[in-house]
């Protein structure tokens, strides 16, 4: 029993996005310190926060995110630097099981 007074607890829902990164260089991510990884994970964060909310997701707690990066397949022009992809992660608590029209809200916020 997790909750007060036998409330149940929240269903916690897990997704993953990608995010083509332009103009982001590999070397970069490579060095990234500690500090500027959390930074951005709080940014991605608050920015799927509210277009979650934005999109009626029933939510009931912060959403948790992190992230990783991997070089994009497929050919690019000679010279040119490799395609970025931030592969984010998140994990969120919610009040009710979502259904496909959260989805769809979600994606015209």
């Amino acid at each position: 029993e997790d909750g007060a007074a036998g409330a149940p607890a929240p269903e916690l829902v897990k997704g993953e996005a990608r995010l083509r990164m332009g103009n982001m260089e590999v070397a970069t991510l490579e060095t990234l310190p500690p500090a500027v990884y959390v930074a951005v994970s709080d940014a991605i964060g608050e920015v799927l926060q509210e277009q979650m909310l934005a999109a009626g997701w029933p939510m009931t707690g912060q959403v948790d995110v992190s992230w990783t990066w991997e070089v994009a397949a497929g050919r690019r022009l000679q010279g040119a630097a490799p395609e970025v992809l931030l592969v984010v992660t998140y994990v969120l608590p919610v009040s009710t099981p979502l259904d496909p029209a959260h989805f769809e809200n979600m994606d015209q916020a």
